[in-house]
């Protein structure tokens, strides 16, 4: 008999401890929610920053392109004139 009451004794307590950390848990589950979340709102935003940058690279790639070639033709265009004068 007495390992029935120290059965009963320890399903008390786990029952008292289950009781007392639910409120904990349910709290817990909330914050891990929100950061999560967070963390989607965040991660959403760097994948847009990363398109944008991607863009912004071809972008700029088109811009040494046109310079370069702006270069080479005003380099003829001087070397004309220079010819000329």
């Amino acid at each position: 008999m007495p390992k029935q009451k120290e059965k009963n004794i320890i399903e008390s307590i786990r029952e008292v401890i289950r009781d007392e950390l639910q409120p904990i848990k349910e709290e817990f589950t909330d914050k891990l929610d929100e950061v999560l979340i967070s963390n989607d709102k965040i991660v959403k935003r760097l994948d847009t920053i990363e398109t944008e940058l991607v863009s912004i690279g071809s972008g700029l790639s088109r811009h040494d392109k046109d310079i370069e070639n702006l270069k080479s033709r005003t380099g003829v265009i001087e070397k004309k004139v220079a010819l000329l004068g």
